[in-house]
């Protein structure tokens, strides 16, 4: 975790905020609408998004850390801000979203964010049954987007929410592939390496076989969508398996990502309108 503010902690898991963004962002563009509640929605999306990094500091001095750290006054300040606006934006969506939907919803959000920070203080957060599940987490803001803007998930939200899922966890389980191939690289154990990049691999030939089943649906907008995922994906795949793209500098890895998930999110949008 890092303090780029005084007042808040902010997490160093950068790629994730495209991951919970662009869901939201397009189901306002799907929906054609923009009511005010898109304020106090994108605020409550965000501040569960953030609540992660200092719920891992303070899981961290309790369950790990023997003497009490610098950044834990910092962490469990920013819960209480985050914790504060969560609270404001319930009671502003409360009307729009429906108060049973919305404590359902902020239930699941919740216990989704508490098991992300526990798996990472437990240093389990690279397994793929849980890299699924965060994807689907995140992406869930689809979900949101849609209850805030037309007060109902509509069936094209689960259409969103599933396809940037997949996109997702395909993108993720890449970037583990790539990292634990940057350390067989140095270290020369490639057995973890090997194991990642299989699990990266099959996550792409399910985007494939999503994109031919999308195509005989006549759905051919959205399958162009998981094509840009997939194609990037193998490339990126076929590069580290040469040995290839390693010493690329991580923030042209992370543009070169959100290019792609602005494309697929464009793609999909499309395709849904």
């Amino acid at each position: 975790m890092k303090s780029d503010s005084p007042w808040l902690l902010w997490p160093r898991e950068h790629g994730a905020w495209g991951m919970v963004s662009m869901p939201f962002l397009s189901a306002f563009v799907v929906a054609d609408a923009l009511p005010w509640q898109f304020v106090p929605s994108m605020v409550a999306v965000a501040a569960l998004f953030l609540a992660r990094a200092p719920l891992i500091v303070v899981g961290r001095q309790w369950l790990v850390w023997k003497d009490r750290h610098e950044e834990t006054s910092l962490a469990v300040r920013s819960l209480w801000v985050e914790a504060a606006a969560m609270a404001l934006s319930g009671l502003l969506l409360g009307p729009r979203w429906g108060w049973a939907m919305l404590t359902s919803f902020g239930a699941i959000a919740l216990a989704f964010t508490f098991l992300a920070a526990w798996m990472t203080v437990r240093n389990r957060q690279r397994e793929v049954w849980f890299q699924i599940v965060g994807a689907a987490g995140l992406s869930a803001s689809a979900l949101a987007g849609s209850l805030t803007a037309l007060g109902q998930i509509a069936p094209w939200g689960w259409w969103l929410w599933a396809m940037h899922t997949a996109h997702a966890t395909a993108g993720v389980l890449t970037v583990h592939a790539r990292i634990e191939a940057k350390i067989a690289a140095r270290t020369g154990k490639k057995e973890t390496a090997e194991q990642l990049l299989r699990q990266a691999l099959m996550a792409q030939l399910f985007l494939v076989a999503g994109c031919a089943w999308l195509a005989m649906q006549g759905k051919w907008l959205l399958a162009a969508a998981f094509a840009v995922s997939w194609i990037t994906g193998f490339g990126t795949l076929a590069q580290l398996r040469g040995g290839r793209a390693l010493d690329t500098p991580l923030t042209k890895v992370g543009l070169r990502a959100l290019a792609v998930s602005m494309l697929f999110s464009a793609a999909v949008i499309a395709g849904l309108r």
